[in-house]
């Protein structure tokens, strides 16, 4: 099935138990190219408990990329979400076709994104604003790739943050329990290549000169970010917060504007009692390439009361392995962090 080009949601689900399997979203019939729907790709609405996304196997998967909107909106919690890829071209997810307000939103309580087995694994990569962003509780994601192409060795960045938990995404679980070899990755969530990295603004080519309008060009990997991207400045101070990235540009003097700074980390939290078992932030499903996402690792802010880190490897990202604000964080059993830097506030039990 191929549901492309509508005025408003691809895939629309409003009542139990519904099944959607071998179906591209977003994409024209090669898979290669974005046909937009103007709206999210699946719409999954409160009345859709019990909804079954993907299931194992080629002739099971279904690809959400290129919409306007996000790529799966969860407003009820699935039965199960399973081979899905979200933001990525077919055939074989190397490369984006973003969809436009993020790869997968979380707003019911329950959600489980993936399952385990090789045949199932979710890739949440390539898309404008994060890839997973949360407000339900008890929230939890297994044997997934977000930030990183469909094999887990190259980065195919989420815009903002690869996962994103809000001050309502309490007790969220990321990962399952596993050791910290390459052959042990039947839970596993891999989080690599997200974020934008340090920009450097200059006038767009042909903009009327007093308006400043500008563009953003990567200084850290002009092959890999294209530099097309516009940013807006909402409160005009010109600072580009995470929320300010879609639009035509930050009104500034024409002359050439530099932002320092960061955009993105793998993971963001805000909620209490997250718990990250098992996974990896900034490599590749070798265990040895980095696959650094620009900002921190993790970032647990004041809000993320008493986190937990176990069994994880945090490694060669571009800023902080953990950046620890939050209180009464636990560390267990995890790898080397292999970081640019590593900070760590707060009352910390290692």
């Amino acid at each position: 099935m191929i549901a492309s080009g509508n005025l408003n949601n691809g895939v629309l689900l409003a009542a139990k138990l519904a099944t959607v399997q071998n179906a591209w979203v977003g994409l024209d019939p090669t898979g290669a190219l974005s046909v937009p729907n103007g709206g999210n790709g699946i719409h999954a609405n409160a009345l859709a408990a019990g909804a079954t996304i993907g299931a194992g196997g080629d002739f099971g998967r279904v690809v959400v990329s290129g919409n306007l909107g996000v790529g799966i909106a969860l407003r009820s919690a699935p039965r199960g979400i399973a081979n899905v890829w979200v933001g990525l071209t077919v055939p074989d997810g190397s490369a984006a076709a973003p969809n436009g307000d993020g790869g997968i939103s979380v707003e019911s309580p329950d959600c489980v994104v993936g399952r385990g087995g090789a045949e199932n694994r979710v890739v949440v990569s390539g898309n404008n604003r994060s890839g997973i962003s949360v407000s339900g509780v008890n929230f939890t994601v297994l044997n997934a790739l977000v930030g990183l192409s469909a094999d887990g060795m190259a980065p195919v960045r989420n815009v903002d943050f690869g996962i994103s938990l809000s001050e309502q995404a309490a007790n969220a679980t990321i990962g399952a329990a596993t050791d910290l070899s390459a052959s042990s990755s039947a839970g596993r969530v891999l989080v690599g290549g997200n974020g934008l990295p340090l920009l450097e603004l200059t006038p767009i080519p042909g903009a009327i000169s007093d308006a400043g309008s500008y563009a953003a060009y990567s200084a850290y990997d002009d092959d890999r970010i294209a530099t097309s991207l516009a940013l807006s400045d909402d409160d005009a101070d010109c600072d580009f917060d995470n929320s300010e990235y879609a639009g035509v540009g930050c009104v500034v003097p024409p002359t050439l504007y530099s932002a320092t700074g960061t955009l993105g980390s793998g993971i963001v939290a805000r909620a209490p009692g997250l718990n990250v078992h098992g996974a990896w932030i900034g490599v590749g499903t070798d265990g040895e390439t980095a696959v650094p996402n620009i900002g921190a690792g993790i970032w647990l802010l004041a809000t993320a009361i008493g986190a937990t880190v176990r069994d994880a490897v945090i490694s060669g990202n571009l800023y902080d392995g953990l950046f620890v604000e939050a209180p009464f964080f636990s560390i267990f059993g995890s790898g080397a962090l292999l970081n640019l830097m590593l900070l760590i506030i707060g009352d910390t039990r290692r």
